[in-house]
């Protein structure tokens, strides 16, 4: 990719990972960083992406299905706690490479497109629960 083309390219900030994850989910999450290593020119790094928030998304479906009813832990532990770890992810790969790009003078992404993104992926994240519990239930959801 060519400087000025990294230039025109958008970027997800850090912001905007950190509240796109928490009201959607780990898929939106690995959207973000995806679309933020496609910017980058690390398309080797976008399919590992992907497995790593599907994986994740997976586990906390089952993780949420198997935690006991009478177990009393606070609604917000899981959001809060996969929403710690992708700011860290962030923090970790994303954040210098980010910075110059922003020192370049490249555009970010709306707040707009990151609250229309992180509905959808809860709509999925919701539709993919139903359908596991419905499934570990055997059907009667």
């Amino acid at each position: 990719m060519e400087e000025n083309e990294q230039i025109d390219a958008k970027i997800y900030k850090e912001n905007a990972i950190v509240i796109g994850t928490f009201l959607g989910g780990p898929l939106v999450a690995g959207y973000f960083f995806a679309e933020n290593f496609k910017t980058f020119n690390e398309p080797e790094k976008v399919r590992p992406t992907w497995i790593i928030s599907l994986t994740t998304l997976l586990c906390i479906i089952l993780i949420a299905i198997l935690i006991p009813e009478d177990l009393n832990i606070p609604n917000q532990i899981i959001p809060i706690t996969y929403t710690a770890i992708a700011y860290g992810l962030y923090k970790s790969h994303q954040e210098e490479k980010a910075k110059q790009l922003f020192e370049n003078g490249s555009p970010v992404y709306s707040w707009w497109k990151v609250l229309g993104i992180s509905i959808i992926g809860l709509f999925i994240t919701i539709g993919l629960l139903f359908g596991v519990l419905s499934i570990y239930e055997g059907g009667t959801y």
